[in-house]
C-alpha cells in the first residue's frame, strides 16, 4: 500500500471546511476512487471547529491532531455513513492501539462509545465528524474530522473530570504528521477489510472496542423524549436502548444526559 500523503497546515478556522474548499476548488482530485494528492489534511492549530450537533472542537498549537480525511470507497452516500463511522472509529481505535503496544509505559484502555467518541481509560480523548461533500464533477465524498486530545494539557474546568489526552495514558506522541498519516493508512486498511467482510465483519469488529453498555441515553420516540441504558449496537449500527419500560429500541440517533444539557 501507497503511504498516504497528508497536507500540513499551521492553522485553519476548521480542517473540515478546509477539506471542502479544496474539494471544491479542485486542488484535490479523485481518481480511481482515491483523492490526490493528499488523503487528507491536518493543521497545528483549529480555532473554529465543531463537532457532534454544533458543539465547538478547537486546539492550541501541537496539543491536538485536528485532521479531515476524503474517503470513498463505495461509502460516501448520506445512508451509508454510519458505516463509515464505525470504520473510522477502528480505525483510529487500532492506531492507538499499534503505539501503546510499543510503549511498556502506556495504560491505555482504549474504547469506543456510540457513535463518534474515542475513550481512554474510562475518559473522553477524542471524537469523529463525518460529513458529505459533492464535487464539481458531481461525486461525492466523505469528509472524516477527527480530532484527538494528544497532549496532557490543562482541560476547561467542566471537561476537566471527563476529559483525557494520549499523554496522561502514557503514550506520548512526538510526530503529529506522523499520527495523522497513521490514521489514514487505518483507514484504507478498514476500508479493504468492509469490502471483504462486509457490514457484518465491520460491526463485530467495532463491538470489540465497544465501552457504551451501561451508559444513559436519550432520544426522541414517538414524539416524545425517552431514555434507556445502552446494550450495544446492532447489525446495522443502530444504538440498542433498553428503555424504562424495557422495551428494546434501535436508534440511529441519541445522547446522553450531558451531551443533552451542554
Amino acid at each position: 500500500m501507497v503511504k498516504p500523503n497528508m497536507e500540513i497546515l499551521e492553522s485553519v478556522l476548521s480542517t473540515m471546511d478546509a477539506a471542502r474548499e479544496r474539494l471544491n476548488t479542485r486542488v484535490i482530485r479523485l481518481e480511481d476512487d482515491r483523492p490526490v494528492p493528499f488523503a487528507g489534511l491536518m493543521a497545528w492549530e483549529q480555532t473554529a471547529g465543531r463537532g457532534q450537533r454544533g458543539r465547538v472542537w478547537n486546539s492550541r498549537p501541537g496539543e491536538s491532531l485536528c485532521a479531515t480525511y476524503y474517503f470513498r470507497h463505495g461509502l460516501a452516500l448520506p445512508a451509508e455513513l454510519g458505516m463509515v463511522a464505525l470504520l473510522a472509529g477502528i480505525a483510529v481505535a487500532e492506531t492507538i492501539s499499534g503505539l501503546a503496544s510499543r510503549l511498556p509505559s502506556s495504560t491505555a484502555d482504549i474504547g469506543l462509545k456510540w457513535p463518534n467518541d474515542v475513550f481512554l481509560n474510562g475518559k473522553k480523548a477524542g471524537g469523529i465528524l463525518i460529513e458529505t461533500e459533492r464535487t464539481p464533477e458531481g461525486e461525492m465524498v466523505a469528509l472524516i474530522g477527527i480530532g484527538l486530545n494528544v497532549g496532557a494539557g490543562s482541560f476547561p474546568p467542566e471537561f476537566a473530570s471527563t476529559a483525557t489526552a494520549l499523554e496522561n495514558v502514557g503514550v506520548p506522541v512526538k510526530n503529529l504528521p506522523e499520527l495523522a498519516e497513521g490514521i489514514a493508512a487505518a483507514l484504507e486498511a478498514e476500508a479493504e477489510m468492509f469490502r471483504q467482510g462486509g457490514q457484518s465483519d465491520l460491526v463485530a469488529r467495532w463491538r470489540r472496542w465497544d465501552r457504551t453498555p451501561g451508559r444513559r441515553f436519550h432520544t426522541e420516540h414517538a414524539g416524545a423524549l425517552v431514555s434507556g441504558i445502552a446494550e450495544g449496537i446492532d447489525e446495522d449500527g443502530r444504538l440498542l436502548l433498553r428503555l424504562n419500560d424495557e422495551t428494546l429500541l434501535a436508534v440511529g440517533s441519541a445522547s446522553t444526559l450531558q451531551e443533552a444539557l451542554s
